[in-house]
C-alpha cells in the first residue's frame, strides 16, 4: 500500500489526537484553507447535491480554459491528478516507462496496474537530487514513455520551461510520450517560466497533469485536470469513468478560480513562509536541507539514531504529522518531507523538533 501524507484519520485513531487540532505537515496543502468564493459556493450548490453532477463538467472546463489559454478540447477534468494518472496509464499503455527518482509514488503503481513496467533514473543526493533533463533520454534506451513531476515531489526542486520542451521534441523523434505532473506549479514563484500546459498543441507527445486540490485547498473535494493534445484528451475523455467529479467539487472549483485575491493572499504567505522556514531548518545542524520551489521542503536527518519513522512517532502525541519519505524509491529511512504552514504553525514544529532532536 503506498504511504501518503494527510492521513490525519489515521493519527487521531493511532495517537488519540483530535484530527481538528492537528499540525498537519505531512500533507502540502495552502494553509489559507477553501478560497470564500469556493466555500461559498458549497453552500450555494449543496441542494443539487441530490443531482448526477454534469459528466462533461462544462462550466469547470470553460473555466480552465480561460484561465490557461486554451481550447476546453484539450481539457480532461478528473477526480484529483491521480485519477488522471491511472487513466493515462490505461489509455497509454506504455510497456516502459523511465521515471527519475524519487519522485511521486503513483506513477510507478498506475503503470504497473496498466501492465507497464518502471525504469527508475536515480537523482544524485550529492548533486541535489538534480540532473539535466534530455539526459534521461540517453539513459532510457528502449522506452515508451517518460514522466516528470515538476516541481518534484519530495524534493521540491524545478526545471525551467525549456528544459521540458527539450526534452518533449527530442522524445518526439522517438516516438515517446512526455507526461508531466505540475501539481504544485502554482506554487513556484514565476510559474509561466515553468509550466508546459500553454504549449500543448504545439507538442502531439505532450501530456500534462494538474491538480486543484493544493493549491486551493480543495484535497477533500478532489478536482484535478489533464491538458494535452486534442486526439489524447479525446481518448482520455472516452475511456473515463462518468461522474468522477461531483456536483459541490466542480461548484467550487470554478469559484476559486476565478478569485484573484486568494492568488495573491497565497503568493504572499508562501514568499515569507518558504524563505522563513527553510532559513531556519537550514540553522538546525541535526538537519540537512534542500531549497525548494514548492510548498514544501526535503529534510534529511543527521544523526543515523534517528529515522523519519522514529521523529513522526516522537511528534505526532503533541499533534504534529510529517511525511515519512522511506517510502520514495531513492531515498533512505532518514527523509523527511515537511509542508510549508502559516508562521505560528511553523514555529511550533520548529520549536518541537528542538525539543524532541535535542
Amino acid at each position: 500500500m503506498q504511504q501518503h501524507g494527510g492521513n490525519v484519520w489515521e493519527a487521531a485513531a493511532r495517537y488519540g489526537v483530535d484530527p481538528a487540532h492537528c499540525l498537519d505537515f505531512s500533507a502540502s496543502i495552502n494553509p489559507l484553507g477553501l478560497p470564500a468564493a469556493a466555500r461559498q459556493a458549497v453552500v450555494d450548490w449543496l441542494p443539487l447535491a441530490t443531482r448526477y453532477p454534469d459528466p462533461q463538467c462544462r462550466e469547470l472546463v470553460r473555466a480552465l480554459s480561460r484561465h490557461l489559454g486554451l481550447d476546453g478540447e484539450h481539457l480532461v477534468c478528473g477526480n484529483g491528478a491521480t485519477e488522471l494518472i491511472f487513466l493515462a496509464a490505461r489509455v497509454l499503455r506504455p510497456g516502459r516507462v523511465a521515471l527519475p527518482v524519487p519522485t511521486f509514488g503513483e506513477y510507478a503503481r498506475a503503470v504497473c496496474a496498466a501492465g507497464g513496467a518502471v525504469l527508475p533514473v536515480p537523482l544524485d543526493e550529492e548533486r541535489g537530487f538534480f540532473a539535466p533533463l534530455p539526459s534521461l533520454l540517453e539513459q532510457s534506451e528502449g522506452i515508451d514513455a517518460v514522466v516528470v513531476c515538476n516541481p518534484n515531489n519530495p524534493t521540491g526542486r524545478v526545471w525551467p520551461r525549456e528544459e521540458v520542451l527539450e526534452l518533449t521534441s527530442r522524445a518526439a523523434s522517438r516516438d515517446i510520450m512526455v507526461v508531466v505532473d505540475e501539481a504544485f506549479v502554482d506554487f513556484v514563484d514565476a510559474p509561466h517560466e515553468v509550466e508546459v500546459a500553454s504549449q500543448v498543441a504545439r507538442h502531439p507527445n505532450l501530456l500534462v497533469l494538474r491538480s486543484l486540490t493544493k493549491f486551493y485547498a480543495l484535497a477533500g473535494l478532489r478536482v484535478g485536470y489533464a491538458v494535452a493534445g486534442v486526439e489524447t484528451a479525446q481518448r482520455l475523455r472516452q475511456a473515463q469513468e462518468p461522474w468522477t467529479v461531483n456536483v459541490l467539487a466542480q461548484a467550487a472549483a470554478v469559484a476559486a478560480l476565478g478569485d484573484g485575491e486568494y492568488r495573491r493572499q497565497t503568493e504572499r504567505w508562501l514568499r515569507e513562509q518558504r524563505e522563513f522556514m527553510v532559513g531556519e531548518l537550514k540553522r538546525r545542524p541535526a538537519l540537512v536541507v534542500w531549497d525548494t520551489a514548492a510548498n514544501f521542503v526535503l529534510v534529511k536527518l543527521r544523526d543515523e539514531r534517528w529515522t523519519a519513522a522514529s521523529l513522526q512517532e516522537a511528534l505526532a502525541p503533541r499533534g504534529i504529522l510529517i511525511r515519512d519519505c522511506s517510502s520514495f524509491a531513492g531515498l533512505g529511512p532518514r527523509f523527511v518531507r515537511l509542508a510549508i504552514l502559516g508562521r505560528e504553525q511553523n514555529q511550533r514544529l520548529l520549536a518541537a523538533l528542538d525539543e524532541v532532536l535535542a
